[in-house]
């Protein structure tokens, strides 16, 4: 279970809130935490970024291009993903969080708007290709290297317009799908490196990612960790898990989990289930 959340939540009486906004009593964060804070009837009255020893508010723009439209955080930890995702000092980000937390589509949407924008050269997709635990394996795929991929490219198609708008982005080299095993020895350069469904990922496969990231790239990591891993091994070598606990407070070092459903009402209702899955 995850300790280090990427935020701290911090509920304060009059005389707390006055120490802290004043200096007397400030409480030391890692570098890229956000503080929450709250006051006695439970209020979020502030939400910061620590950095240097300092704390400052948060500052994020919602999202608006082609392909999304206009694109906002639903909710207070959505808001600290959005801050951390525009964040041009932070080279490599996680996001986790429950299913229809809008952690694959924060970070396609960050993404992509930066490609468009001409920040980056490419949004390039990584999957560690692993079935849902206990379906049938679909076998060997006929086809080109992008036809085998294709099946997991879906939760891409969601976010840029299907099939037709992942093939034109492809077609634009604007997008660039690889399997994890073809990533050695590579160096990727002016890219973001963007690795869906990071919960099958090992110690050192997450290791393997962040040594192909070049000039001007970034490596971006999202997943369920909370007991969607696919294989065992990921559950002896969780990845991701253990890079947000060796990278917490590094500099380039940046992570907000997800706790809330957003995607419907009906999608909510998997909660339900939860005391029979764990």
């Amino acid at each position: 279970m995850l300790q280090y959340l990427g935020y701290e939540e911090f509920h304060f009486n009059e005389q707390q809130m006055a120490d802290f906004y004043s200096g007397i009593k400030v409480p030391r964060l890692f570098d890229n935490q956000y503080a929450i804070i709250m006051n006695e009837k439970d209020e979020v009255v502030d939400k910061l970024y620590y950095k240097n020893n300092k704390f400052v508010p948060i500052h994020w723009k919602p999202i608006d291009n082609l392909y999304h439209g206009m694109v906002k955080p639903r909710n207070l930890e959505q808001e600290l993903a959005f801050d951390m995702l525009q964040r041009k000092n932070i080279t490599t980000k996680i996001l986790t969080g429950t299913y229809g937390s809008f952690k694959t589509g924060a970070m396609v949407v960050h993404a992509l708007d930066e490609v468009m924008r001409g920040n980056y050269r490419k949004l390039i997709w990584v999957r560690n290709n692993f079935n849902v635990a206990g379906s049938n394996d679909v076998g060997y795929l006929a086809g080109t290297l992008q036809e085998k991929l294709w099946p997991w490219a879906g939760p891409l198609m969601d976010h840029c317009g299907g099939e037709y708008g992942l093939q034109t982005l492809i077609n634009q080299d604007k997008i660039e799908i690889v399997h994890i095993g073809f990533l050695r020895g590579r160096s990727i350069d002016d890219s973001i490196l963007l690795c869906s469904e990071a919960q099958n990922l090992t110690i050192s496969m997450v290791a393997l990612l962040l040594g192909r990231i070049g000039m001007n790239s970034q490596l971006w990591l999202e997943g369920d960790v909370h007991g969607q891993q696919d294989s065992k091994i990921f559950m002896k070598s969780r990845g991701v898990e253990t890079a947000i606990d060796v990278l917490k407070g590094n500099s380039l070092f940046g992570y907000v989990h997800l706790r809330k459903t957003e995607r419907s009402e009906t999608a909510q209702l998997a909660n339900l289930f939860e005391e029979y899955l764990t």
